[in-house]
């Protein structure tokens, strides 16, 4: 097992990697999101929000979720969030952690992302997690 350090303000985070799971297989978390403020950020920008939410259902899911996060998550909206990254780890605290500090060797970026924020998912290859206001909320997708 691997640690690495990570501080964000006053706070220093020690984070364990590499576990490995009964098959010899490396553990992981999967982070998804709803990119499409940035695709559609041309018509944001000429619609203003109310007409990009209007026209395109996954702005209007991405706004939804990115201040109130699973309180307004419909499973039916789930399609707009994509695999962006893989974290190495199995807990949800470090991956965020690991996300947002950068830690690129734990990290495998597969798709152009953001800091990991509110609205965000995760897949522990059981149960989606959305990232909340506070901590994390499991959904049903």
């Amino acid at each position: 097992m691997v640690k690495s350090s990570c501080t964000q303000g006053s706070v220093v985070y020690t984070i364990c990697v590499g576990e490995i799971n009964q098959k010899g297989e490396r553990k992981m978390m999967v982070l998804l999101q709803n990119n499409s403020k940035r695709t559609h950020s041309n018509d944001i920008n000429a619609l203003g929000w109310g007409g990009a939410i209007a026209k395109y259902p996954s702005v209007a899911a991405a706004m939804d979720t990115s201040m109130d996060g699973s309180k307004k998550f419909d499973s039916k909206t789930f399609e707009f969030w994509s695999k962006v990254a893989e974290i190495d780890t199995t807990d949800l605290d470090e991956a965020f952690h690991i996300h947002n500090c950068g830690i690129e060797e734990k990290i495998t970026r597969l798709a152009s992302q953001h800091s990991m924020s509110i609205g965000d998912i995760l897949f522990d290859g059981t149960d989606y997690h959305m990232v909340e206001p506070e901590g994390f909320a499991k959904i049903a997708v």
